[in-house]
């Protein structure tokens, strides 16, 4: 199984979805990497939501921009940038998860 961490500050988690939809202010991630996106899908990276007895997950590779979101049966896939990783590690780190090498390409 995958390392993981439980976020249940929520500054933590606002600071996270907030990295993973700004590139930078007032632009939408997914909006600016739309010409940036690659073919790989090596997702390194996953969220799992609950809300109201709904979940969502994200899956997510930034080496190609690209994430997939699972809510139900339903899937879609759309582009992020490379703004999230740094706010991410930083939190898998508080929370000692280790993170895996890079690849050059992340």
């Amino acid at each position: 199984m995958p390392d993981k961490t439980a976020v249940k500050d929520a500054k933590v988690r606002a600071a996270i979805l907030k990295s993973l939809n700004m590139a930078h202010p007032g632009e939408r991630g997914h909006r600016r990497s739309l010409l940036q996106s690659a073919a790989c899908f090596n997702p390194r990276h996953g969220i799992r939501a609950t809300h109201d007895g709904k979940t969502v997950d994200l899956v997510i590779c930034f080496e190609c921009f690209s994430l997939q979101v699972f809510l139900g049966d339903t899937k879609a896939g759309a582009l992020t940038t490379d703004s999230p990783p740094p706010t991410f590690d930083r939190v898998l780190r508080k929370a000692k998860v280790p993170l895996p090498p890079k690849t050059g390409k992340d």
